[in-house]
C-alpha cells in the first residue's frame, strides 16, 4: 500500500498515489493498528487487501480481504462488456455463461465479434492436450495440476509457451512485505539491508515477534531471546 501510494518510482504508483489514493493516518503511522484490523477482519495468507470503492483511500471502512478473482473483478482497468442492459467483466460473464472468459474477451476485443454473437455462439469442444502420455482437456489438466485454468490458457495460447513449460513452471507465491520506520520491503530485502539471514526474520515472524523487535534485536542475541520466549 505504501509503495503504491507514496513512491513515484513504483510501477503501480500512477494508478494509486498518482491519482490521489492515500492511506489513512491510523494505518500509515501505526503498523500495529493495521495488523489488529487485519486479524479482526479475516486476514489469511492467500488473500490480499482490496478497496471496496476503487476511487477511495485505504482505510478500515473501505477495505476488505479478498481472493484473486474478487480483486480481478474490482480493478480500475477492467474492461466491461454490456449485454442485455447489464455491465460485467469478461470473467463475470464467463462464470454466468459457463464459458472461458478468455474466449469471450478474444471474440469481442480481438476478433471484433458483436456481443450477441460472442455470447451465443457455441464454443467448440475444447482441444485435448497430451502430456506425459496422458490426454485431457485444459480444464481437466487444470484440476489435475491444481493450477488456475486462466494461467495455463495464457501460457499456451498467449505467451506461446510449450505444454511442458506451461505445466511445469511453478507459480511464484506473493512475497510478504514488512513495513518498519515508514519503509516497506520484502523479507529478502530486509535481510540484505540488516545483514541478517532471511531464515532469521522468517523464524521470528513465525514465533510472533513484533516488527520492532525483529528489526532491532541483533542476531547474536537470538539464542538468548529464544530461551526467554520458551520460559
Amino acid at each position: 500500500m505504501i509503495r503504491r501510494c507514496y513512491n513515484p518510482n513504483n510501477v503501480k504508483y500512477p494508478n494509486y498515489g498518482g491519482r490521489g489514493i492515500t492511506i489513512c493516518d491510523e494505518w500509515k503511522n501505526d503498523y500495529q493498528s493495521f495488523k489488529l484490523w487485519a486479524l479482526d477482519n479475516g486476514y489469511t495468507d492467500d488473500l490480499t487487501i482490496d478497496r471496496i470503492d476503487v476511487n477511495l483511500d485505504y482505510c478500515p471502512l473501505n477495505c476488505r480481504w479478498a481472493d484473486w478473482e474478487t480483486q480481478e473483478n474490482n480493478r480500475t482497468n477492467n474492461v466491461y462488456i454490456e449485454y442485455n442492459g447489464q455491465k460485467k467483466t469478461a470473467r463475470e460473464w464467463g462464470n454466468i455463461l459457463g464459458v472461458d472468459r478468455n474466449i469471450l474477451y478474444d471474440r469481442v476485443f480481438m476478433y471484433g465479434w458483436s456481443v450477441e454473437r460472442a455470447f451465443n455462439q457455441k464454443v467448440r469442444q475444447e482441444i485435448e492436450i497430451t502430456f506425459n502420455n496422458e490426454t485431457h482437456t485444459l480444464k481437466e489438466w487444470s484440476n489435475i495440476l491444481q493450477m488456475n485454468h486462466d494461467t495455463l490458457y495464457n501460457r499456451i495460447y498467449r505467451e506461446g509457451k510449450t505444454v511442458e513449460e506451461a505445466f511445469t513452471t511453478p507459480i511464484k507465491p506473493p512475497q510478504r512485505l514488512i513495513t518498519y520506520n515508514g519503509e516497506t520491503l520484502n523479507i529478502q530485502e530486509w535481510a540484505d539491508k540488516l545483514h541478517m539471514g532471511r531464515h532469521v526474520i522468517e523464524g521470528r515472524l513465525k514465533r510472533g515477534w513484533s516488527v520492532e523487535r525483529i528489526m532491532t534485536t541483533p542476531t547474536n542475541s537470538y539464542r538468548k531471546n529464544k530461551e526467554v520466549d520458551n520460559k
